[in-house]
């Protein structure tokens, strides 16, 4: 037994594969750039390969392959040949292939501990540094400008723009505490820095991102009290491959705490509900399913009269299948719930209100606020 054991280990030792992630900085011709890729030790294939320039911050994705100390990674318009000349440092040429013109790349890793980020002051952009180092160094080169001031029911939402794309949100202004600022204000940061970073990483293999704006946005304060606020974030993308596709995601913060509210914080219709982060998602979908998906078409019939289509190609609204992974958003009204439809029916999803009074009954005894 012990001899079996031992020639599993050796086996399993033979076959581990070693993946070596690099993170680059350098120049291609005069034009500094930030390149990251990951090679594995039985395959010469590499993978993940991207690069930005700093004046634009967008992703040129590439694939890759390697023989010996020799890359070549290419795209539909440009080739980049490398070779590795130390551990940490390659040399080569980048290549138009349209008009042939080479410029020189030189390229070597990063010391994270030398990039100098605005905002280092995030938890978020912290944990980035440890694990993702490429798109730390990204946002360090953000710049946010302010754009226009919007007035929501008697307080002042400033909103910023960054100027390698198009993502404009918001920020909390006149109205509210300092201590509401200094608390909600960098939870908003972080979810404008994702939304920058979808939108600058928005390109493919087939596709460059398309000048920062390969992802339309849409972005709505839709509810507020002196406790919480709501707001949702519509977003339309296309960033190669078969097919465009659009999504919403809703927000509910506490403005006493910073705490983000999932939908089974505010509403559950069973007492086996619990979030994907805190049962699992086994407990999570079985809610959804048992639960979430047969009350919540009940309401859509009583609220808006959805009836069985006798035409296939129309929307069904009935079907539970459609209601179990909603998205939502908090509004003044009520709750609005988007149903989730297969690809060939998407255009069928749009918001549908059901109004607090509808809702009450099924409000969580844990959420302390009122409607």
């Amino acid at each position: 037994m012990k001899k079996t054991l031992s020639i599993l280990v050796l086996v399993f030792i033979q076959v581990a594969i070693y993946a070596t992630s690099y993170c680059l900085q350098g120049t291609i011709g005069k034009y500094p750039i930030y390149m990251s890729f990951e090679e594995y030790d039985t395959d010469d294939e590499i993978t993940d390969v991207r690069y930005f320039y700093t004046s634009s911050l967008k992703d040129i994705v590439l694939s890759g392959n390697r023989k010996n100390k020799n890359y070549i990674f290419t795209f539909d318009k440009e080739k980049i040949e490398l070779t590795k000349t130390s551990a940490s440092s390659f040399e080569g040429k980048w290549t138009n292939l349209i008009s042939t013109k080479s410029l020189p790349i030189s390229l070597k890793n990063v010391n994270i501990d030398t990039i100098k980020n605005p905002f280092d002051n995030l938890a978020m952009v912290k944990k980035m540094k440890e694990e993702l180092p490429y798109d730390y160094i990204k946002t360090s080169f953000i710049k946010l400008n302010r754009d226009s001031t919007q007035v929501y029911k008697n307080k002042s939402f400033v909103w910023l723009n960054e100027s390698h794309c198009k993502m404009s949100f918001f920020r909390l202004a006149n109205g509210f505490s300092k201590q509401t600022l200094a608390l909600i204000n960098p939870k908003l940061d972080e979810i404008h820095i994702n939304e920058i970073l979808a939108q600058l990483s928005c390109s493919s293999q087939w596709e460059y991102n398309n000048k920062g704006e390969s992802i339309e946005y849409s972005v709505d304060i839709s509810y507020l009290t002196e406790n919480l606020l709501g707001f949702q974030i519509f977003s339309s993308w296309f960033c190669g491959g078969a097919h465009p596709d659009f999504g919403t995601q809703g927000y509910l913060l506490d403005l006493n705490n910073a705490q983000s509210y999932e939908l089974e914080d505010v509403v559950i219709f069973d007492k086996s509900a619990t979030t994907r982060e805190k049962g699992g998602f086994d407990a999570y979908s079985d809610y959804k399913l048992i639960y979430f998906a047969p009350t919540i078409v009940k309401l859509m019939k009583e609220e808006h009269h959805f009836e069985k289509p006798t035409d296939e190609n129309d929307c069904d609204y009935t079907d539970e299948e459609n209601w179990d992974f909603v998205s939502w958003c908090m509004t003044e009204s009520g709750i609005e719930f988007t149903p989730y439809f297969p690809r060939a029916s998407r255009n069928c999803e749009e918001a549908f209100l059901i109004p607090f009074e509808k809702l009450r009954k099924y409000k969580s005894a844990n959420f302390k606020y009122e409607w």
